[in-house]
């Protein structure tokens, strides 16, 4: 027996190879799973997508409140928990859910640093994301010590802007942050939402003025123009956001992933640990290629970003260019290894459990 409860992250999100659509074949499959290795124990599977944010007329989490009479009424069982396409909740949440399953055998299977650790986007940007060839992306013409994009101006992509004004970074690069009426700073490319109708922008609003881009590399003057890419997580680098609870799983998304399949040396403004992520599956990173310390360092790591790109600023193009011939045997690593990772991904789904 089997009991689903949520809802995938968007029911109308466009054809087959789209998000919303492979996140609920995902779960098709999963469930045929629970069913076919679990038939006779008390099963509960929670999407957490969208989990905490449905509300029921007395305000009272609706999905939550049907998962705790279900622990209520079985005692015992397993617990699948699939998070896909979003984070996972925040972590005072997810204590709650592991109190109240504790009698319970829990599967994290998706966006979690467990045994059933899987990941989606990489499966969606296999089939979906906008082809290139090496010519197309290598570095052609330096003209931008970094490239920065942010949309959403979350704090930690705002903390960084500001700093890369403070020390007068941007005339050496490019960094975009989305408008919004909390932020007193951004600054957009004026893109066009129809040029990004085919690269993710899904929707008719026009948020933060900054397209969706989820599919691309976004502009490719800019990007065959630009050598370090800064990479802006959706979580911020330092997700303990109380004291005494564990800390937010990390998510790695295709902000991350750009670089590597677009050719370009990163560092990333979010948990250092992605980092370490991408070294366990494979990846090669390169905060070592810079004459900076500690560079992974949580505690410093916005410090450490300026850091380098004010090295960067006053090197010669000429030696950032031989810098990234150096780099291209790892950048080709990476680019073919992200296909080899999603293949292995796409996969690995049909029998994870």
């Amino acid at each position: 027996m089997i009991t689903f409860i949520g809802r995938t992250f968007a029911d109308t999100y466009g054809d087959s190879n789209e998000l919303g659509a492979i996140e609920r074949k995902t779960l098709s499959n999963l469930l045929e799973q629970v069913e076919k290795k679990f038939p006779d124990d008390n099963n509960i599977f929670i999407n957490l997508t969208f989990f905490f944010t449905d509300h029921a007329d007395d305000n009272e989490n609706k999905n939550w409140y049907i998962a705790k009479k279900y622990a209520e009424k079985f005692i015992n069982g397993n617990l699948f928990l699939f998070c896909g396409a979003d984070p996972t909740p925040h972590a005072w949440s997810m204590i709650e859910i592991y109190e109240t399953f504790k009698n319970f055998n829990i599967y994290k299977i998706g966006n979690f640093n467990s045994k059933f650790s899987w990941h989606l986007i990489s499966v969606i940007l296999l089939d979906r994301f906008r082809k290139y060839t090496n010519n197309e992306i290598l570095l052609n013409n330096l003209k931008y010590k970094f490239l920065s994009y942010s949309r959403k101006p979350h704090d930690h992509r705002v903390e960084l802007y500001k700093k890369l004004i403070d020390n007068d970074l941007l005339q050496h690069g490019v960094a975009t942050l989305g408008k919004h009426e909390r932020t007193d700073v951004y600054f957009t490319l004026n893109e066009n939402v129809e040029d990004y109708k085919d690269h993710g922008h899904w929707h008719d609003n026009f948020d933060f003025n900054i397209p969706h881009d989820i599919f691309s590399l976004g502009n490719i003057n800019i990007w065959q123009e630009h050598f370090l890419n800064i990479v802006n997580e959706t979580l911020p680098h330092n997700p303990n956001w109380f004291k005494n609870l564990p800390k937010q799983e990390i998510m790695v998304t295709e902000k991350t992933l750009k670089p590597i399949i677009g050719l370009r040396p990163f560092l990333i403004n979010s948990d250092p640990e992605i980092y370490q992520w991408l070294r366990n599956r494979g990846f090669k990173t390169f905060t070592h290629w810079f004459p900076i310390d500690d560079i992974e360092n949580p505690n410093t790591l916005h410090d450490k970003i300026i850091e380098v790109l004010v090295w960067l600023s006053k090197q010669p193009n000429e030696q950032i260019e031989q810098m990234y011939q150096n780099m291209l045997p790892d950048l080709i690593h990476n680019r073919n290894r992200f296909f080899e990772f999603a293949q292995e991904e796409k996969l690995r789904i049909d029998d994870i459990l």
